[in-house]
């Protein structure tokens, strides 16, 4: 009984990806791709974990300014391209962000409805909008004699930048807000990973 032939067929045309016009020459080194944050080749961190966008590292001093400040007054200073970058890799639909001087944790979501995930701008806008919160008279009671004359303290200092008199007593009338926890140390300079699994810390100076 003979053996049935098979016949194999190869198709000759070359896929794109396989293309020769694609691929280098000798003489031409392959170069790899650019790096940066929404590349796959950056920053790609282990199964389960999440890294902070580089430009809100506290080393990189993108960002070293005042979180009393609504964000609108960094726009001159921060290139346009980076707000909308997303704030973690792999992006995050929310953050939640502790800091050793706030006894809240500051949940942070996306401002526009057209994105999934929380972006660099995100960021400053959910920290300054949270810590305009008032402060309840519970929240207050919590503090020892000390804690609530530098709260008290920062309160009046606070109310004092503003120029306006009518806008001064307006803010002196709303009372103590989160942002009074803070102090003197009011300067973003950063935001890392927690030792919490899902929460970041807010590094301030």
């Amino acid at each position: 009984m003979s053996k049935q032939q098979k016949h194999v067929r190869f198709d000759d045309t070359p896929s794109p990806a396989s293309s020769s016009s694609s691929l280098p020459s000798e003489e031409e080194p392959c170069t790899p791709p650019p790096l940066g944050f929404n590349s796959p080749y950056h920053c790609t961190p282990l199964p389960g974990t999440s890294a902070v966008n580089p430009f809100l590292e506290p080393k990189n001093g993108m960002f070293n300014c005042d979180i009393t400040q609504h964000p609108v007054y960094m726009a001159h200073s921060v290139p346009a391209h980076i707000w909308d970058q997303p704030a973690t890799h792999p992006s995050a639909p929310s953050l939640v962000v502790v800091c050793d001087r706030l006894p809240w944790m500051l949940t942070i979501y996306p401002t526009s409805s057209h994105r999934s995930y929380v972006t660099v701008r995100d960021v400053f806008d959910g920290i300054y909008t949270a810590l305009r919160k008032p402060v309840l008279t519970a929240e207050l009671a919590t503090l020892s004699p000390a804690g609530k004359a530098a709260v008290t303290a920062a309160y009046h200092e606070r109310c004092r930048r503003i120029v306006d008199p009518e806008m001064f007593e307006m803010e002196m009338s709303k009372g103590f807000k989160r942002v009074d926890f803070l102090g003197k140390h009011t300067t973003f300079y950063g935001i890392k990973s927690s030792k919490v699994p899902g929460r970041w810390d807010l590094m301030l100076k």
